[in-house]
C-alpha cells in the first residue's frame, strides 16, 4: 500500500530547489571566470568565445533559478 508522506515530498522538494540553486551559483561562477579571462586575453577571437560562454551561463543561471522558483511555486517575475 502507498502512503503519501507529505513530510518527506517536502523535504524532497526542498532537496531539489537547492541543489538546482547550486548549479545556478556553479554557472554564475563559471561566468564571471570567462568575464575575467575576456578581460586578460589579448587575442580577439578568443576574447569573442569567453564573452559567448559568459553569456551561456548567465543565460543557463537565470534558467536554473526560474526552474526552482517554479518548483517551489513562486515563478520569478520577468526581468525588465
Amino acid at each position: 500500500m502507498l502512503r503519501c508522506n507529505k513530510k518527506g515530498a517536502a523535504l524532497q522538494l526542498f532537496h531539489v530547489g537547492v541543489m538546482t540553486m547550486a548549479i545556478a551559483n556553479r554557472f554564475r561562477k563559471q561566468a564571471a571566470r570567462c568575464a575575467s579571462l575576456a578581460r586578460q586575453t589579448h587575442d580577439d577571437e578568443a576574447r569573442q568565445r569567453y564573452i559567448r560562454l559568459e553569456q551561456t551561463y548567465l543565460q543557463m543561471a537565470e534558467a536554473e533559478e526560474k526552474s526552482a522558483a517554479a518548483k517551489d511555486g513562486n515563478p520569478k517575475p520577468a526581468a525588465a
